[in-house]
């Protein structure tokens, strides 16, 4: 018998096809009294003042709770995470600093 053949004799049912669901209730669904109505308001972009504010935020918060973790790993990471905002601080004042140089540029001076 060659591959494309199909043999001779019963052939098994191919299994049922899942039973499609039930039609929603009479009438659209109420609202969900805990989901906002309405779209979400598109939230504007922080500005570099915004992030470096809150890098530095993140910052002094994480310092603060290295010096108070009782131990050592704890302490690590929260420095760790102190000297990350650390860093992120430092390049949004290198952007900022780009930008003032752009906006005066734009400017003619």
């Amino acid at each position: 018998m060659s591959p494309l053949e199909v043999p001779d004799g019963p052939q098994p049912d191919p299994p049922d096809a899942p039973e499609p669901p039930d039609p929603p209730p009479d009438g659209p669904e109420p609202p969900d009294p805990d989901e906002p109505e309405g779209e979400p308001e598109p939230q504007a972009d922080p500005t570099t003042e915004e992030l470096r504010l809150e890098q530095f935020r993140l910052q002094e918060t994480e310092r603060d709770r290295a010096a108070e973790s009782e131990e050592e790993d704890e302490a690590e990471q929260h420095e760790r995470r102190a000297a990350k905002a650390s860093y992120l601080r430092e390049k949004l004042e290198q952007r900022a600093e780009a930008e003032r140089r752009a906006a005066r540029r734009d400017e003619g001076g």
